[in-house]
């Protein structure tokens, strides 16, 4: 007779404890990304390689853990208000939003006697993260139309060529879901025809 132990078999469930964000530092910063952001919460992990850190759809660099919470080093991008994102074992935790700096504007050049058609030059900051013609998510308006042929020079520097337009007007940058303040321009005016009696 053979006598042996009996065996049996329990499903047991194992689930993993979701991640909890409780805040950052800071809570915005540079379209160009590269500073540092502290990450607060629990059930993060035990290693920076546990985790995941997503700034909207954009994935955050060189992660460590500091008591608390993890670090990690913020990636370019635009926008206001984006989640923050814990990703461990495919459990997601968004608790945070993070901000981007808005765009600025600082002048335009020219800013009197403009015409349809003319190149217009903004000076300004927080334009794109992406130095081309047309770059995406950016706009500028004039008298509420859309400027053509946008053309980023710099951060602090973009150019396009100016729609119709009369009277004085304001100059918006949008990038992302962000607004810039409104600059004023002039368009040229047309003296008014008189008639010459000799």
């Amino acid at each position: 007779v053979n006598k042996g132990m009996a065996c049996t078999q329990s499903n047991i469930a194992y689930s993993y404890i979701e991640p909890v964000v409780k805040n950052i530092d800071p809570i915005r910063g540079p379209p160009t990304g590269g500073n540092s952001i502290n990450i607060y919460g629990s059930n993060f992990g035990l290693t920076s390689s546990d985790m995941k850190v997503f700034i909207g759809e954009n994935e955050c660099q060189q992660k460590a853990i500091i008591p608390g919470g993890i670090s990690c080093i913020v990636p370019p991008g635009i926008g206001k208000d984006l989640p923050v994102t814990i990703s461990t074992s495919e459990i997601l935790s968004t608790n945070a939003t993070y901000t981007y700096d808005g765009p600025l504007v600082f002048n335009v050049f020219p800013s009197q006697a403009v015409l349809p058609g003319n190149i217009l030059i903004i000076f300004g900051t927080n334009f794109a993260t992406q130095f081309n013609v047309n770059p995406p998510n950016t706009s500028v308006q004039v008298c509420s139309q859309y400027c053509q042929n946008i053309t980023l020079i710099t951060m602090q520097q973009l150019t396009c060529i100016l729609p119709d337009g009369s009277d004085t007007c304001s100059v918006v940058v949008q990038v992302g879901n962000q607004f810039s303040n409104a600059s004023q321009l002039t368009y040229h005016q047309n003296p008014p025809c008189t008639n010459t009696v000799y």
